[in-house]
């Protein structure tokens, strides 16, 4: 079982504006295609803004922020994963 994150994050500055980058979430995506292609049960949490396609057949949890994130991953974490790949692009 194989946890994966992908995308970016965002962080609000106040309640207009927000900080985000650029990720498009190709990285985790990826990854996660190719652990499922090799049999493996895998989750994707992908952020919301991504651009990149997430693959057919992958399980995907969107997250918004950094914390929306972090709780996602720790609810999921009691599915007990063997592995976790963490792509997503987060903010400092």
């Amino acid at each position: 079982r194989c946890l994966v994150t992908a995308g970016p994050a965002y962080e609000a500055l106040d309640r207009v504006r927000r900080l985000t980058n650029l990720s498009t979430g190709s990285l985790g995506s990826l990854l996660a295609a190719r652990l499922a292609g090799a049999g493996h049960e895998v989750l994707l949490l992908r952020g919301q803004l991504a651009t990149a396609p997430p693959p057919a057949g992958v399980p995907v949890r969107e997250f918004t922020t950094t914390t929306d994130l972090a709780a996602r991953f720790l609810e999921h974490a009691t599915d007990d994963p063997v592995a976790v790949f963490h792509a997503a692009a987060v903010a400092d």
